[in-house]
C-alpha cells in the first residue's frame, strides 16, 4: 500500500490524512505500507507529531505489516537541493532518526529554531524533555519565571494524562518548532489514544452548571474547566489544560485541542468549539506562544 504524505502537513490537513491512513489500513489489511515523501513541501510541528504518532500506532497495532519509505528521485545524491527541504528539515529534526532508527544523512543536525522531535513513552514520564523545553521557551518567550513555572506543572500533568490513561500504545511524541519571521513558537503534543473527549464520556454527562456534554468538543471544553478530572491518578488535580489558557492569556498567544470529533481553539479570551470533519484517534494540543509580548509586572494570578 502507497501512503502519499499531502504537500502540506499541518492542523488542518492532519485531521483527514491521519484518519484516512488507518481506514486504508484496516480495510485492505496490506503487508507493506510505504510512506513516501515525494509531495511534501512543507511540514508544522501538528503534522510532525501526527506523522510519528502514525507510524508508531501501525508498529504496535499491526505487528505483521512491514513499514518503509521512498523518497524522491535524486534526494540522497543531492542533498542540497532546495526542493526536498522539507525532508531535510524532517532529518534534522530527528524524524527519521525517531521512527526509522537512523539519520538519511549522516551530518544532519537539530536546528536552533526547533526543540526536537521526543517520543513520551507510555510507562515513564518525561521530566528531562519538560526541563530542557522549559529553558528552550524562556530563550524565545516572554513570560515572567513564575509563569515557566506553572507551565512546567501543566505540561507534566499532560504527559501525566498520556502516561495515566490515554490509551496509547505508543505513548506520544511532542515538538515545537520557532518562527522568527512570525513572532511566535508551535509546541504541539499528541497521542494516539482514546482521546480526551472519549475519557471524559467515561466519568461526565453534565458539567458544573448542570448543562448537558453533547458533543466531543463539548467534553474537550469541559476538560479545560479548573479541577476538571477523570482522577485515575493522584498526580493529576485537573490543572493541565486550565493552567494552560491563563499562559495563553498572560502570552496573548493561542491554544487548540483535536481530539476525536472535536475542536476547540481558544485566543484572545474566547473559545472556538466546532465539530471536525473527520476522526483523530487520540488528542493533540498545540500551544503557540507569542515571542513579542511581555508579562506585566503584576501579581501572578495562576493560583490554584
Amino acid at each position: 500500500m502507497q501512503i502519499y504524505i499531502p504537500q502540506e502537513l499541518n492542523v488542518a490537513t492532519s485531521v483527514e490524512f491521519y484518519k484516512e491512513t488507518l481506514d486504508r489500513i484496516k480495510i485492505k489489511e496490506p503487508e507493506i505500507v510505504v510512506f513516501r515523501f515525494e509531495k511534501l513541501k512543507f511540514i508544522e510541528p501538528a503534522g510532525m507529531v501526527t506523522l510519528t504518532n502514525l507510524i508508531e500506532l501501525i508498529d504496535a497495532e499491526y505487528p505483521e505489516i512491514s513499514i518503509r519509505y521512498t523518497f524522491p528521485d535524486g534526494y540522497k545524491t543531492d542533498p542540497f537541493n532546495r526542493a526536498f527541504k522539507a525532508i531535510d528539515f524532517l532529518d534534522d529534526c530527528l524524524f527519521f532518526e525517531k521512527v526509522m532508527g537512523e539519520k538519511i544523512h549522516p551530518g544532519s543536525n537539530e536546528r536552533r529554531t526547533t526543540n526536537g522531535l521526543e517520543k513520551l513513552n507510555a510507562k515513564s514520564f518525561n521530566q528531562q524533555y519538560i526541563d530542557h523545553t522549559i529553558q528552550w521557551l524562556k530563550l524565545n518567550v516572554g513570560l515572567k519565571t513564575k509563569s515557566f513555572s506553572f507551565l512546567g506543572t501543566a505540561l507534566s500533568e499532560i504527559f501525566n494524562n498520556i502516561i495515566d490513561h490515554s490509551g496509547s500504545p505508543n505513548g506520544g511524541c511532542a515538538f515545537a518548532q520557532h518562527y522568527p519571521s512570525k513572532n511566535q513558537i508551535n509546541l504541539c503534543i499528541a497521542d494516539s489514544g482514546m482521546g480526551i473527549a472519549t475519557r471524559m464520556k467515561t466519568r461526565f454527562t453534565v458539567d458544573h452548571q448542570g448543562n448537558d456534554l453533547v458533543s466531543d468538543a463539548d467534553f474537550i471544553n469541559f476538560a479545560t474547566h479548573k479541577k476538571v478530572s477523570t482522577k485515575t491518578t493522584p498526580k493529576n488535580r485537573g490543572m493541565g489544560l486550565n493552567t494552560l489558557l491563563h499562559i495563553i492569556d498572560n502570552n496573548k498567544g493561542s491554544l487548540q485541542i483535536l481530539s476525536n470529533e472535536g475542536s476547540l481553539r481558544y485566543n484572545n479570551g474566547k473559545k472556538r468549539l466546532r465539530d471536525i470533519d473527520g476522526y483523530y484517534k487520540g488528542t493533540l494540543i498545540q500551544i503557540s506562544f507569542r515571542t513579542d509580548t511581555l508579562e506585566e509586572e503584576e501579581e501572578e494570578e495562576l493560583l490554584w
